[in-house]
């Protein structure tokens, strides 16, 4: 078991108990053997125990990657309406172990994992032109003075999730007033609310563009999303003209038996994916079979 991948992963990671190790790995190894099942069918008898693991108090996402390998940080770019555009900066690193044992306070500024934030900064301002207005959207994590304060384009504006006790100074005010306490007599301007699923996915920047398109514009041709070969595969198989991206989606989703209902009247992102890997394998069983004739 040593020698597997997913031990190796969580070799360092932090458990209360040596068993949550064992069923973590169990997890990570059968997910990706099982990969176009959802995480309850993969697992099976063992989801409810990798569950009650994830939202343990004592499992973090800190101890979850102590040891971990590749770390990626993205700056990903959304239209207001929330349309992905893709990637304007991403950084990969590996954790110097060593250093996580050096207090914060005491470790040189180039070795704080927080540089993140402003080396995204940076890359956003390369990628855009300077008249480009952007409002980039942050953690808790970068509630740091030093990034506040940091020179920036005049153009691009921040959004951070406070999570310093930081003072701040009115319109009028003469003294200093605790942030929290403005926050908490603030007006409420808007309300959202939301299930949080424990599990976590990783979405190709197509999923999420095809997944707006199906909501926001679904009578948006079917070739912005599809090959003609894919087109004509899909036409075959399921019999219908596909015209529309809402047309071409349904067909997509329709390769692992997705069917329309009033509370689901669009697939969602793993569906897509699923049905995109067997339309994929489609493909290339047809250029295999079209090379064989030939």
């Amino acid at each position: 078991m040593q020698t597997d991948w997913a031990y190796q992963e969580f070799t360092g990671s932090i458990f209360g108990d040596s068993r949550c190790r064992r069923s973590i790995v169990y997890a990570c190894e059968t997910l990706v053997e099982k990969a176009s099942l959802s995480f309850s069918m993969a697992l099976g008898n063992r989801r409810k125990a990798v569950s009650r693991i994830l939202h343990h108090k004592d499992t973090t996402s800190e101890g979850l990657l102590r040891g971990q390998g590749f770390l990626l940080h993205s700056a990903l770019a959304l239209i207001p309406e929330g349309l992905p555009l893709g990637i304007l900066h991403q950084k990969t690193w590996v954790r110097d172990e060593a250093l996580v044992e050096v207090p914060k306070e005491k470790r040189d500024p180039e070795d704080k994992e927080s540089k993140k934030w402003l080396e995204a900064l940076r890359g956003v301002e390369k990628a855009l032109p300077a008249s480009q207005k952007a409002l980039l959207i942050q953690d808790r994590e970068a509630d740091i003075f030093s990034f506040f304060a940091a020179k920036r384009n005049a153009n691009i504006d921040l959004l951070i999730r406070a999570a310093q006790p930081r003072n701040v100074f009115l319109p009028g005010a003469k003294t200093r007033c605790s942030l929290w306490k403005v926050a908490e007599q603030a007006p409420v301007l808007g309300a959202l609310s939301f299930t949080r699923h424990p599990q976590s996915k990783v979405v190709a920047w197509r999923l999420l563009y095809l997944t707006y398109l199906a909501r926001e514009l679904p009578e948006t041709p079917a070739e912005e999303v599809l090959s003609g070969r894919e087109r004509e595969l899909l036409e075959q198989k399921t019999g219908h003209t596909l015209l529309t991206v809402r047309d071409a989606i349904l067909a997509v989703a329709s390769l692992v038996h997705f069917k329309t209902t009033p509370s689901a009247p669009n697939p969602g992102v793993k569906t897509l994916w699923i049905g995109f890997r067997k339309l994929a394998d489609m493909l290339e069983g047809y250029k295999i079979a079209r090379n064989i004739s030939t």
